[in-house]
């Protein structure tokens, strides 16, 4: 199974002609935390939910296209204020409070990938980021990702404090270049160059969904990728060295 105690997800933009967004999205942490299954709700917002907390780490807005999904940074958090769950604030995106929410410090640190799907192709998605600053505080950054209609990118998101997406742009020794996040994109992008070009509606989702599920479940690197995993650790990483190998040694 997959390495506890980190998410990721993998953002293929435009890379099928049925399919002009994939968003895969692997779950931290603990195996035992009470969970409810993808349903629909009141609201129209889509989502597993947290029995825990209450929150999500993604969602999507049925009635307005709005798309959340977060994953925790790994470093030690605010400290001396109460703190919500942070998948209150996926709750609070898709429901249209992304930017009081963001700015709430209210939350630990975070990655939240969101914005608005469109089915004319026009989508609008951010990455917002909180982590630790050179100053000591706990900033929010927001980057507005660039959705090129017909231009083929896969990006992945993991537990880095880097403020950006990884993807072939990630400069090498950068804390957005996490060996498992740089394999993940490649694999992603490899895996959909062998899809077929028509396989529409649910049918063709669930054979997409069986051609990645492979990238998104392994259980080790292997070759140059473990290699650099060995070496790899989060600029804000709170971890042991051991422990941090043990979460940088698989997607």
């Amino acid at each position: 199974m997959l390495t506890p105690s980190m998410c990721i997800l993998a953002l293929a933009l435009e890379s099928h002609p049925d399919f002009p967004l994939i968003l895969l999205f692997n779950r931290d942490e603990r195996f035992d935390r009470e969970t409810e299954p993808v349903a629909p709700h009141e609201d129209g917002c889509v989502h597993a939910t947290d029995v825990e907390a209450g929150g999500t780490w993604m969602s999507i807005n049925s009635h307005t296209g709005a798309l959340a999904a977060l994953t925790n940074v790994r470093c030690a958090g605010p400290t001396g204020r109460p703190l919500e769950s942070r998948g209150v604030l996926v709750r609070r995106a898709v429901l249209g409070e992304a930017w009081v929410a963001l700015h709430s410090n209210a939350y630990a640190c975070f990655n939240m990938l969101w914005g608005t799907l469109r089915a004319d192709g026009a989508s609008e998605l951010r990455l917002s980021a909180c982590a630790p600053s050179s100053e000591g505080d706990f900033a929010v950054s927001t980057t507005e990702l660039r959705v090129e209609r017909g231009r083929a990118a896969v990006l992945t998101k993991t537990n880095d404090a880097s403020g950006q997406m990884t993807g072939p742009a990630s400069a090498a020794g950068s804390d957005a270049a996490w060996p498992k996040a740089a394999w993940l994109q490649q694999e992603v992008a490899r895996r959909l160059e062998g899809a077929r070009p028509k396989c529409a509606g649910r049918a063709g989702a669930e054979e997409l969904l069986r051609l990645l599920m492979p990238a998104m479940s392994t259980s080790a690197l292997a070759g140059a990728a473990a290699e650099a995993a060995e070496a790899a650790r989060g600029v804000h990483s709170h971890h042991a060295a051991w422990s941090e190998r043990r979460l940088q040694a698989a997607p």
